[in-house]
Formats: C-alpha cells, structure tokens, sequence
C-alpha cells in the first residue's frame, strides 16, 4: 500500500501480483470433509460457502458469494451442482479478506495506469468474491466506462 500511496503504480503492481503468488501458495490441499458454512474455492474465480454438506456420500452443496446464490448444476430452480471434498479448498477468513483486497487494489493501480482491460479483470476477481463490493463496482464501473461499453457499466 506504500507504493500505491506513494504513486509508484509499477511497484505496487509487482508487489500485489507478488502478494497474489504467495496467496495462492498459502492455500491448503483439501480436508477429507468440510463443514456447513466453511469458505471454499471451488474453481479459480469462484469463491463459495458450504450451504450442505453429505459426508457420507462425499456431496457438498455451495452458494456462490459473488452471486449470493446456490450454484446450479443446470437451470436455476432445478438440481443443485454437487462438489466432492477434494473439488473445494479451504479458505480462511483471513485468506478470503487478503485476496479480495489484492484483487481490489490491482483493480485500483490497473485504473491509475489507465489500464482500463486489467482493471475490468481484477473488479471482476473481486466481485466474484463478493458481487455487491461498491469499490469493485465503481472500478468496474470505470473500467467500462473507459473502454467505451456503457452499457454493461449501467447493469
């Protein structure tokens, strides 16, 4: 944060890219069970919490926090997506709030480098974490805006 307050954007870059390395790295291989409302990482951008869980049948069923939603197999309404344990890492609060305040602040230093695609990328990363972010959303908004797609920024 140093960096970035400083204006030296290409240093604060490296240094929150550099962070997100080493967050990926902190990451834990998957227990054999994981209990309702545990934090999980079910696929690279997508962050969920436990809503049910059937140890005896290895069969989880999550709530996308960047949706605030249950995740789906198909149409909404009809089967929910199941996970087995070793589909779901584990994280921490700690590990969930560091990685959504890295994506926040890449999104902030790729707005200043007037990075507008890099920018969209990282609010992205961050509203997958959590979907009603307002600093996530005015950078996407930004963002959008700045690469002439107005439309999408109004959504």
């Amino acid at each position: 944060n140093a960096a970035y307050a400083k204006g030296d954007l290409d240093t604060a870059l490296e240094l929150y890219t550099a962070a997100l390395d080493h967050w990926e790295l902190s990451l834990v291989p998957a227990p054999a069970t994981h209990e309702v409302g545990a934090c999980v990482r079910y696929a690279k951008h997508g962050f969920g919490k436990v809503m049910s869980a059937f140890t005896m049948f290895d069969e989880y069923f999550l709530k996308d926090l960047g949706k605030d939603e249950a995740i789906w197999a198909g149409d909404p309404g009809g089967e929910l997506k199941r996970y087995s344990a070793k589909e779901l890492i584990p994280v921490s609060d700690a590990q969930w709030e560091l990685r959504f305040a890295i994506a926040q602040n890449l999104a902030a230093v790729s707005l200043k480098r007037n990075d507008y695609n890099q920018a969209q990328r990282w609010a992205d990363a961050a509203l997958c974490m959590d979907g009603k972010a307002p600093k996530a959303l005015m950078r996407l908004g930004v963002a959008l805006l700045r690469l002439n797609k107005p439309g999408p920024a109004s959504d």
